[in-house]
């Protein structure tokens, strides 16, 4: 189980096969036991396969969400929410972190305090939080044809 990486959105389009995906509250997190290894980016100490009350009592206080994704389906993942997927059957997806208006701030947040033990975080950090980086993320531009869309700045 984990939170996906310096507070971004996911999705994932299943085309094949069936994945079983558990969610948990962004509240409750810290009744996860989180743990930081290499990256600011918990992952959870709990084995919710074989719930252990007596070693990890604070997950009596939380309450998870399932539901199996099949094939033709897409899911959404926001930021910040802690989850784990299991595959149910061999399957074929495409899928994507991704940044935009509802987590803009979190993510350099995110980036900045990773930047402290990591060069890469610091440098998209930096790039991110640069006057010219267009942070309004103009998704609604009218009448830009595909062939502009690189030449947009």
């Amino acid at each position: 189980m984990h939170v996906d990486s310096f507070g971004s959105n996911f999705w994932m389009a299943l085309f094949q096969g069936k994945k079983r995906w558990t969610f948990f509250s962004q509240e409750d997190t810290c009744c996860l036991y989180p743990k930081l290894d290499s990256t600011m980016d918990p992952t959870f100490e709990a084995d919710f396969d074989e719930l252990n009350l007596a070693e990890f009592p604070a997950l009596s206080c939380v309450t998870s969400r399932e539901c199996v994704l099949c094939p033709g389906e897409v899911l959404f993942v926001p930021a910040g929410c802690p989850h784990k997927v299991e595959n149910l059957e061999a399957s074929l997806a495409i899928s994507a972190n991704f940044v935009d208006g509802s987590n803009f701030e979190l993510v350099k947040q995110e980036l900045q305090t990773n930047g402290l033990i990591d060069e890469r975080s610091a440098t998209l950090y930096e790039t991110l939080s640069n006057d010219h980086f267009n942070s309004k993320m103009d998704f609604e531009l009218p009448h830009l044809p595909w062939s502009g869309l690189k030449l947009h700045q």
